[in-house]
């Protein structure tokens, strides 16, 4: 029997994984390690409050025989700093502490980001390019120097098992990312001449290839996706939604402005995965009897039928139905206004006739 502890417990990805390892009659204990608790009943679950931007201590990992770490911020936060120390730091403090534990198996989730948005990326990329991810988009960028920690740990830890996971984007129930609120807005920006493939992952198919890293020997790197892709402007038709086409040297320079006044939640940088291709082929996955259950448009029909009820702008995201009651209020008031203006140019128009006959009559 095996117990595995789980990094970022209380997470998105977290909650799909624990239903799977609950039913897996193989998993005898679930330890999870975060500052919140998970939402859902796990009946396996042994949860202890850390936090991996602190050095973690022993106990919180004591009696783990893999560890899935989870612990990485699902998007891009306002805080470089914050997302650094979560990313890279928590990183560093969970190795350090698997050490201490002594696990014979480390499953780390990154992300397809690491291989960065460039003109000459092929497609699909196959896990042995090399990753470059650049610094102007911290998120990815974070990843990459996450995952190079990871490299360096199982190298010199050969008795453990390391899988690295990168996904692609990723949504489903729960989704509360920066990707998921782009995606909620009535209209999608998009930088004038780029439409480049687009490619998602359903959560409960990372959850699949992360409890399959848990139950079996995956020692390296393993791209995470949907079969295919799509093109930007199919994606946003089975969305049901406009494209907001934005020239390039206008794109950047907005997108720095309202970065800097935190209107917006990711960085000029991030301008480029709307750009350039960064789709992943995923068949040495597949090779290990991994298989996806979701295409990119049944991702999409099910992202659209879940998210109907919010819209969002920016980082402001608000109930649909208050934007109609809130649209209806301004009407409302906009022809209250319209109809007093009236009344009021009509007792002028009167009341300056009745002056000008008083006059005449004087």
């Amino acid at each position: 029997m095996t117990t595995v502890a789980v990094t970022g417990a209380g997470g998105f990805t977290a909650a799909a994984l624990l239903e799977r390892l609950d039913a897996d009659r193989a998993v005898e204990r679930i330890i999870g390690v975060d500052r919140v608790e998970p939402q859902m009943p796990v009946a396996k679950l042994d949860f202890r409050l850390a936090d991996v931007r602190d050095p973690l201590p022993a106990l919180a990992l004591q009696g783990a025989d893999a560890i899935v770490h989870l612990a990485v911020s699902e998007g891009p936060l306002g805080s470089e700093d914050t997302m650094f120390a979560i990313n890279v730091e928590g990183t560093r403090n969970l190795l350090a502490a698997a050490d201490a534990a002594g696990v014979s198996r480390l499953v780390h989730l990154s992300s397809a980001a690491v291989y960065g948005a460039d003109s000459g990326n092929v497609v699909p990329l196959h896990e042995d390019v090399p990753l470059r991810a650049k610094p102007d988009f911290g998120w990815a960028f974070h990843h990459l120097l996450a995952e190079e920690l990871v490299t360096r740990w199982a190298a010199e830890h050969a008795g453990t098992t390391v899988t690295v996971l990168r996904p692609a984007t990723t949504l489903g129930p729960g989704a509360d990312t920066a990707v998921s609120r782009h995606l909620e807005q009535p209209w999608l920006p998009v930088v004038r001449g780029y439409l480049p493939p687009v490619q998602l992952l359903h959560v409960d198919d990372l959850a699949a290839a992360l409890h399959l890293a848990v139950i079996r020997d995956l020692p390296g790197a393993y791209n995470v996706a949907a079969e295919g892709w799509l093109p930007l402007d199919d994606m946003a038709r089975v969305m049901g939604r406009g494209l907001l086409r934005v020239p390039e040297s206008v794109a950047f320079l907005a997108a720095s402005r309202l970065w800097r006044r935190g209107v917006i939640a990711a960085p000029p940088g991030a301008l480029r995965y709307l750009m350039h291709p960064w789709v992943v082929s995923t068949e040495r996955l597949h090779a290990q009897g991994w298989a996806p259950t979701r295409s990119n448009r049944d991702i999409l029909r099910e992202f659209v039928a879940d998210h109907h009820p919010w819209m969002s702008l920016g980082r402001l995201r608000v109930r649909r139905r208050h934007c109609y009651v809130a649209a209806g209020a301004l009407v409302t008031a906009a022809a209250g206004g319209m109809l007093a203006l009236r009344r009021w140019a009509r007792r002028g128009w009167v009341g300056r006739n009745d002056d000008m006959t008083r006059t005449d009559h004087e």
